[in-house]
């Protein structure tokens, strides 16, 4: 079976962010300066078809933006796809580098229940140490 992702990868071409899709973007969830709805009223205001949050270490913001994209179509409005995201700060050989997860099954989540409160909300202890 593919994975429901796939096809909308495969037609992404250099324009395709911002205009079309973005799958990587941060809320005050992490580091962003949006909170989830402003980041969802920005998407629509663009008119965006596929969006995820890829906020470090969190999915915090999946469920404030499905809920308000939900009452937004409720009223007529075309949203984008909603996809889970999440970007993982790791060590690479010594390496800092920050992996981005997309589409995967939220239910597994540890996270899922976590609120989003402010950019503090992730701290320097979730990080990978510099060693």
């Amino acid at each position: 079976m593919t994975h429901p992702l796939r096809p909308v990868l495969a037609q992404v071409h250099p324009g395709s962010c911002p205009t079309e899709l973005n799958f990587h973007c941060h809320t005050t969830c992490s580091d962003g300066s949006l909170q989830p709805h402003q980041l969802g009223r920005q998407a629509l205001g663009i008119g965006l078809r596929h969006l995820a949050v890829t906020d470090h270490h969190s999915v915090a913001a999946f469920e404030p933006l499905s809920d308000w994209f939900e009452q937004r179509r409720q009223q007529g409005d075309a949203v984008p796809t909603l996809w889970s995201g999440i970007e993982i700060s790791c060590l690479l050989e010594g390496c800092l580098v920050h992996v981005l997860a997309l589409g995967f099954d939220r239910s597994s989540s540890a996270d899922r229940k976590s609120t989003c409160l402010n950019s503090s909300h992730v701290s320097e202890s979730r990080m990978p140490s510099s060693a």
